[in-house]
């Protein structure tokens, strides 16, 4: 389940008004959320593509991403099974950028196989693995 922004803002809020630190919180809650095999999401019936490739982005930013959990992540990302959701294989393919486990790069423009509508998203995740892979 994704939580709303609002609700996440409130929690950092919360977090700051009892003197908390909300980084250390949100990181151990999304730790917390992280399975055996280096997959986020699962325990939520998440896509865990998409969740692994966004917690795997956060530890990095958060100067983790030499860590056993990033490192993990990493593995689960490049053995997962492929994805027919185009976003979710252009987070994989972003996630896993600057790694030799970096798949082949493919352009999408549309959601999936058989949508011929172009999806503003799906665009700018292609954007977005085209401008790490070319840094």
């Amino acid at each position: 389940m994704r939580w709303p922004r609002s609700v996440l803002l409130a929690c950092a809020l919360a977090s700051a008004a009892a003197g908390a630190d909300p980084l250390t919180d949100g990181l151990n809650q999304m730790l917390s959320q992280r399975g055996c095999d280096g997959a986020f999401g699962a325990a939520a019936q998440e896509n865990t593509v998409v969740v692994t490739s966004e917690a795997l982005l956060a530890l990095r930013a958060l100067g983790m991403g030499g860590s056993t959990e990033a490192q993990e992540a990493e593995r689960f990302l490049a053995s997962a099974t492929r994805d027919v959701d185009y976003e979710a294989a252009l987070r994989r393919q972003r996630a896993l950028a600057g790694t030799v486990l970096l798949p082949p790069f493919i352009a999408y423009t549309g959601h999936a196989p058989a949508f011929d509508a172009d999806d503003a998203a799906v665009l700018a995740h292609t954007l977005l693995v085209l401008v790490v892979r070319t840094s």
